[in-house]
């Protein structure tokens, strides 16, 4: 199951011990955990793997493994559930709700707003167990996740209102406040790249922001006039973040 990915990726799998972490630590391996997601029907369907350059914590750190569940939404759209786990004391098991579009080959990550997400401490010897009951609860969560982008789908959003989320979206990619409106055009952020997301709604104008964001499609207007393209987002922990937090400030487009 894991031969297609690199090293790095099978390591965070399969390692089982901690780095310096006390007694009561004990490490919840990824690897159980997607064996147990397995177990009712959910396939593996990628690894991302934070580098280090410290060999002590090497498959120890930060990753975030994304799970497939065996059915398949209208849309283009696939459920998944996203695992987020290290074994060196800096992040506790935490399991959420998510959605894979085949459109942008990008996964998107429901907010802690909408569907509460599972965490569980390292010290938690009934794991297994607290995994076991947000499966039983999956369908009720999928349900709630189908509405959501449902009614997403429904919502007008016009340019202006957009250009306001559009704000909001850069200021939690970039929320240390290091990149602003000064130096980026938040009109940049909405140009719609594929012919699919070419529509007034909250659906289309959410997935463009989103895309847009992660991948770096916008330029950065420096002091001494240069312009320079973005960077891609690539730290696990960010990504996570940013897509949790953009999930929940769209939520409020529902309560509006």
């Amino acid at each position: 199951m894991l031969e297609e990915y690199s090293t790095r990726q099978r390591a965070v799998m399969l390692n089982t011990e901690g780095y310096n972490v006390s007694d009561k630590y004990n490490v919840i391996n990824t690897m159980d955990v997607v064996q147990q997601f397995e177990r009712f029907g959910f396939e593996l369907s990628s690894i991302d793997a934070g580098r280090t350059l410290s060999a002590d914590k090497y498959g120890k750190g930060k990753h975030m493994v994304r799970m497939a569940a065996e059915f398949r939404m209208p849309g283009g759209l696939r459920p998944e559930v996203i695992i987020h786990n290290s074994y060196d004391g800096t992040k506790a098991l935490n399991i959420r709700v998510g959605v894979f579009r085949f459109v942008c080959s990008n996964g998107l990550i429901v907010g802690s707003n909408l569907i509460p997400n599972l965490q569980i401490l390292h010290s938690n010897n009934s794991w297994q167990e607290l995994i076991n009951e947000f499966i039983d609860t999956y369908e009720e969560k999928h349900h709630i996740q189908s509405e959501w982008i449902e009614n997403m789908m429904d919502i007008k959003m016009g340019l202006d209102e957009a250009y306001e989320y559009a704000k909001k979206a850069l200021d939690i990619r970039h929320y240390d406040k290091r990149i602003t409106m000064d130096v980026v055009d938040p009109l940049e952020l909405l140009i719609v790249r594929r012919k699919e997301d070419q529509a007034d709604n909250a659906w289309s104008r959410y997935n463009t922001l989103q895309e847009n964001l992660i991948q770096g499609n916008f330029r950065k207007y420096d002091n001494d006039g240069s312009i320079r393209k973005a960077k891609v987002m690539t730290n696990v922990d960010e990504l996570v973040r940013f897509n949790v937090e953009l999930s929940d400030i769209f939520s409020e487009v529902l309560v509006a």
